[in-house]
């Protein structure tokens, strides 16, 4: 069985009336009765709420403000709190000043994310040093492939032959400039944002 909820004790009187202004007072805007009861936690009961309010009323420390069939309720604005044509040019000032930082700093961070996401696009140092060690490979695996072809040490070969090399050739050839270019984007634009030069960077 759940445990029983523990009643608050209601207070009454001037207690009650002291204790409605001041939360009116701090909290600084409107509420209506049912709002005040369910904030003060039940300290006050409606009836006695609603008693309160319209001694504040009738007090002028409260101003009461009808909307269909809910009344509002608010404390009474003093004259002495309000700005200064002054203060109020001041503030106003201010305020399109932040609304001009936050402008600011809402480009700046946009700018910010652009370039995380380069970043994060871009390869690693370890998977460029990957393909670097594979292009070289692929390299040397060619080289080894042409080299008897150039040597003329081979049987000659028919035009067809010759024509199909020199098109794998001219493959590999097209890949490996594509991929070193790729290569040195990438490289420079690391090297660019890391402060380091490539050989500093290739070396960590």
């Amino acid at each position: 069985m759940p445990p029983k909820k523990t009643k608050k004790e209601q207070v009454g009187g001037e207690q009650a009336s002291d204790l409605v202004l001041e939360y009116l007072r701090k909290q600084n805007r409107p509420y209506s009765i049912i709002e005040i009861v369910a904030n003060l936690h039940d300290t006050v009961s409606k009836t006695n709420l609603t008693k309160i309010l319209k001694d504040l009323v009738e007090r002028d420390l409260v101003k009461e403000k009808v909307s269909g069939k809910q009344a509002i309720y608010h404390i009474v604005q003093d004259p002495n709190d309000a700005a200064t044509p002054e203060e109020l040019k001041e503030m106003d000032a201010m305020l399109e000043k932040l609304k001009e930082e936050i402008t600011n700093l809402k480009a700046e961070k946009k700018a910010w994310e652009a370039e995380l996401n380069t970043l994060k696009a871009a390869p690693s140092s370890e998977s460029l040093r990957e393909s670097i060690k594979t292009l070289n490979k692929e390299i040397k695996q060619l080289m080894a492939h042409l080299a008897p072809l150039r040597a003329g040490t081979l049987p000659p070969v028919s035009p067809a032959e010759k024509a199909a090399i020199d098109a794998e050739f001219s493959k590999y050839e097209t890949m490996l400039k594509s991929r070193r270019k790729m290569f040195d984007n990438f490289w420079g634009y690391i090297s660019d944002n890391s402060g380091q030069n490539k050989n500093e960077l290739w070396v960590s």
